[in-house]
């Protein structure tokens, strides 16, 4: 059985190198692939049985069905670590250190910006953004001290300078907690390898293992 299994990972092994460089290079998931993932798994481990000279049986075709399944889920997360790399965990740490660091005054006298543009929308008065700036722009992300109107961004500074040390320490909290959301919101949106699976996939994953386990057990389409 030894050499069943060895005979099934080799072609397994062929099968997922193929997908992944035709979904890594070519871009795109061809179903039927994996189709003949399962086929080449079943065709090693036929031929892995036959050089043992044994008879192939029911346990011969679960484990090929096994190292089909194993090839087609393995390749499929290669590709899926190549298109998304190490970007989700990268950002994820940097937005960590960001929580964790202490807020400049900057970064604090714009959630105080914030404020005064919001009581003066709501009093109907009408902001003038600086050029490339939209009012989307103040919710979207956090604005930089130059992407302020200047006049409310001075008026800012005035009102942060003044404030007491509890209200500094819980505009550090309302800027933590704005971090803390942005991270869960970018966590939500980064792909997950589950989801890189369809009906259709399974359908193909199905064939792909029926094929193994027939060839595998020694059965064909004739029997």
């Amino acid at each position: 059985m030894l050499i069943l299994a060895l005979g099934g990972i080799i072609g397994g092994l062929l099968g997922g190198l193929i997908w992944v460089l035709i979904g890594h290079f070519a871009n795109a998931e061809v179903g039927y692939v994996a189709w003949g993932i399962g086929f080449l798994v079943g065709l090693g481990a036929r031929v892995g049985g036959n050089f043992n000279n044994r008879d192939e049986g029911l346990i011969d075709g679960l484990l090929a069905g096994f190292i089909a399944l194993a090839s087609i889920v393995g390749a499929k997360y290669v590709v899926f670590a190549l298109a998304v790399g190490s970007a989700p965990s990268d950002i994820d740490a940097a937005l960590a250190q960001a929580i964790a660091a202490a807020p400049s005054d900057d970064e604090l006298t714009s959630l105080v910006a914030n404020e005064l543009i919001d009581e003066k929308v709501k009093k109907g008065e009408k902001i003038q953004w600086p050029d490339g700036v939209s009012p989307l722009d103040q919710y979207q992300r956090q604005l930089e001290k130059e992407e302020f109107p200047l006049p409310i961004w001075k008026q800012a500074e005035a009102k942060f300078k003044k404030l007491a040390t509890e209200q500094k320490d819980a505009l550090v909290q309302k800027h933590r907690q704005s971090m803390e959301s942005l991270r869960a919101e970018i966590r939500q949106s980064m792909p997950s390898f589950a989801q890189m699976f369809s009906p259709f996939d399974f359908l193909w994953i199905f064939l792909a293992v029926f094929t193994a386990f027939r060839m595998g057990s020694g059965g064909s389409d004739d029997d």
